[in-house]
């Protein structure tokens, strides 16, 4: 995840293209980090939530947050891949 300043513009970018830039474990404190880090910031006036590569952000990554291991089998992940 990357934080830049343009303007009065702060601008947060999920880095997991290669997962379509889905919320993860990991991802999930960098952004509040990120959010906390915006309204730190006295120049920015709003923040625009961007992805690296094609995707903005999938949403939650069901793969990561399942307990007992994948909710979509290896099969159906590959489809979506």
């Amino acid at each position: 995840m990357s934080v830049a300043v343009d303007g009065n513009i702060g601008i947060v970018k999920f880095n997991r293209p290669k997962h379509a830039n889905a919320l993860n474990a990991q991802v999930m404190p960098e952004m509040l980090k990120a959010l906390s880090w915006a309204l730190d910031e006295p120049q920015v006036k709003v923040v625009v939530f961007t992805g690296e590569g094609r995707f903005y952000t999938a949403g939650l990554d069901l793969l990561d947050v399942a307990p007992e291991g994948p909710v979509i089998p290896d099969e159906g992940v590959e489809v979506l891949r």
